[in-house]
């Protein structure tokens, strides 16, 4: 999912900085025309936006509570969960995001590589409606999506 989610955020003119956990992964992540780095604090410290695209809520976990990806989010910046888990553990995330001024979206995605590369991700949208503005050019790159309101 990774590749062509970043592949698709890179041609609709975002810039991207990924996570390469190896010599290969960075190498092949620069091929696809987005900054690639070796360290978590590489990716969130000047970002609007950092979007985690994980397997498990344990992986979440780790990367966003363990890693310390929130500690290195500037103020005001928002942090997009793609990963279709448990919502408590979305929660979690919110509660620790707020002494730092991090916004947390979920957004889970239905779907798999060929629907990214598509531009054809369903995504389950939800968050604080000013952050969820302020990501929805950036999550808009990979989802055929159209917008509208919910009710509550």
């Amino acid at each position: 999912m990774g590749r062509p989610m970043v592949t698709r955020l890179v041609e609709a003119g975002h810039d991207v900085t990924a996570l390469g956990r190896s010599a290969e992964k960075r190498a092949a992540i620069a091929q696809l025309g987005a900054n690639a780095v070796a360290h978590m604090a590489e990716v969130s410290a000047q970002a609007d936006a950092v979007i985690v695209c994980l397997f498990t809520d344990e992986q979440v976990q780790q990367v966003c509570l363990a890693d310390d990806l929130l500690a290195t989010m500037p103020p005001g910046s928002a942090l997009v969960v793609h990963t279709t888990g448990s919502p408590r553990m979305v929660e979690t995330i919110a509660v620790r995001t707020a002494p730092h001024h991090v916004d947390v979206v979920d957004a889970p995605v239905s779907g798999g590589p060929h629907n990214a590369a598509a531009g054809a991700l369903t995504l389950f949208v939800g968050g604080a409606e000013d952050a969820v503005a302020r990501v929805r050019t950036v999550i808009r790159s990979c989802t055929s999506a159209r917008w509208g309101r919910g009710r509550r």
